[in-house]
């Protein structure tokens, strides 16, 4: 992984508190979605609104409990965001443009198509405005120096753990079938565009089930009040081409992302949290009327309420039961106690042949072509006869 998150984490390791890091991330995230949305002209109250209905959101509060990289991301683009547009409000202030660079240049070390996705938007923004505006020249600066410097560090430490400043672990790990594209994926598959529509559709299909958990669709509110909406101001433009760019990148990826939610799309949540809650004045403004405005905020308030009565209780406790390995607490392997022990940890069948594959000699990306392809019967019986004979020639592996 990148070692944004893992730097983060490790601060939380340093104060014994590193299942808090996360939490505390989306907290700050919410915050930043008030600031931002108060820097773009909203009246506290509306912002206010807006932000608990970000941090309250049954999806992103799941994710924030993960121990996963996708909330810390979604912090530090809304803070970069926030502190972009306050820039833009106040060109002469030419530090926070540096500041909401540096920001999402954060976001880029923890995902990095997370943070290009708003980064690229961020500074076809920023230049015009450098060109019509001097006082905007020093800002402009500043933000190239700021994106610049925390993405010299992702290169930095690529050239520096993987050999080159383009290559990414994953694919030093597992070899350039695990990159972007439409190509060949890991296991043997072709990832088409067809195959990204059809893994896209999906993911969007379950962000409408699980945004809000409630029995109704979660993204309505939001495409009702982006359709109805009379005009876009700047800030919508570029949150909106972000959201996009962010879609098309993760079109592109054969992996799929379905733990806690379509979780690749977490960036795209205080976005939908904005438009859910404008529905109420998009409604008023389109129609004029007071009680268009009630009945808009009254939607919001019930899908939240019935996702959190009906929905959350039974993905609280099925979250609570899976992935049993996951939550095996290593630090009790540090006691005193554990000195030439056997340590006996659940995992699950495919895991266990996996790591056979692995203690073989086998490549890890043969190995996962082999999972992909074989059943674990055979896989099983092909592995006993082979440590049975003792071949361990990684080529002779390969072949029986």
């Amino acid at each position: 992984f990148p070692p944004g998150w893992a730097a983060l984490l490790a601060a939380g390791f340093l104060l014994s508190i590193p299942w808090l890091v996360s939490p505390l991330l989306s907290a700050l995230a919410g915050w930043g979605l008030f600031l931002l949305l108060r820097e773009n002209g909203e009246d506290g109250r509306p912002a206010l609104y807006t932000a608990l209905l970000f941090a309250l959101t049954p999806w992103v509060v799941f994710n924030a409990a993960a121990w996963m990289n996708h909330m810390p991301a979604v912090c530090f683009i809304v803070l970069g965001s926030a502190a972009l547009v306050r820039g833009i409000q106040r060109p002469a202030e030419w530090i926070w443009p540096g500041l909401g660079a540096a920001s999402l240049g954060m976001a880029t070390l923890i995902r990095p198509m997370d943070g290009v996705a708003f980064g690229l938007p961020a500074t076809v923004s920023m230049a015009p405005r450098a060109v019509r505006n001097p006082d905007a020249r020093r800002g402009l600066v500043s933000f190239a120096l700021g994106g610049a410097l925390l993405v010299g560090l992702q290169f930095a430490y690529n050239w520096v753990q993987h050999g080159g400043p383009f290559l990414f672990g994953f694919e030093a790990q597992w070899g350039a079938e695990h990159g972007l594209g439409f190509h060949e994926a890991p296991w043997g598959a072709s990832h088409t565009v067809v195959r990204g529509v059809e893994l896209m559709n999906g993911y969007l299909l379950t962000l409408q089930m699980l945004l809000f958990d409630a029995p109704a669709p979660s993204l309505l509110p939001a495409l009702a009040a982006l359709l109805l909406v009379r005009r876009l101001d700047g800030l919508d433009r570029y949150l909106l081409a972000a959201s996009a760019l962010l879609l098309l990148g993760y079109l592109s990826y054969w992996g799929e992302g379905h733990h806690l939610g379509p979780r690749y799309l977490l960036p795209l949540a205080p976005v939908v949290a904005i438009w859910t809650a404008r529905l109420g004045r998009v409604l008023a403004d389109r129609f004029e009327g007071k009680l268009w405005h009630r009945w808009g905020n009254a939607v919001v308030v019930l899908l939240l309420v019935g996702g959190w009565i009906f929905g959350t209780p039974e993905r609280w406790s099925f979250y609570r039961e899976i992935y049993p390995l996951r939550r095996l607490d290593a630090l009790a392997l540090t006691s005193p106690q554990v000195d030439r022990a056997l340590v006996f940890v659940p995992t699950t069948w495919s895991n266990q042949v996996e790591a056979r594959l692995w203690a073989t000699g086998m490549p890890r990306l043969q190995a996962q072509w082999l999972l992909g392809r074989i059943s674990l019967c055979r896989l099983e019986l092909a592995l006993s006869d082979l440590e049975g004979n003792e071949i361990t020639d990684p080529s002779e592996v390969t072949t029986r």
